[in-house]
């Protein structure tokens, strides 16, 4: 066992959907896009005035929140640059124990 620091890169939806990686705010309401799981996605207005991007086919769809059902965590492991992924928000801190020889999260 060993101690690495990991980065919290992505989080996908209940659905397993990707948002695209590129900033809403760049682009004009109602501008679609496909993500890079092959989704399609269009730029909805926020209410403080900002822009997310929200699954054409779920016009009312809200990002995830850490808890949520279904939702996956994606992990860049710092000393690989190996991303993994876990849907437990629980293990979601700053210090993780990967465990190499079976590749799974070992609580610290």
């Amino acid at each position: 066992c060993a101690f690495f620091e990991a980065e919290l890169v992505r989080v996908r939806d209940g659905k397993g959907r990707l948002q695209p990686t590129v900033d809403a705010a760049l682009f004009p309401v109602g501008r679609k896009r496909e993500a890079d799981d092959g989704s399609e996605w269009q730029v909805r207005a926020t209410s403080s005035d900002g822009a997310i991007w929200t699954p054409v086919d779920e016009p009312d769809w809200r990002p995830p929140n850490a808890g949520d059902d279904g939702v996956v965590y994606e992990l860049k492991l710092g000393h690989t640059g190996e991303v993994v992924s876990t849907s437990d928000a629980a293990r979601l801190r700053p210090c993780w124990l990967w465990e190499r020889s079976n590749k799974k999260f070992e609580l610290t």
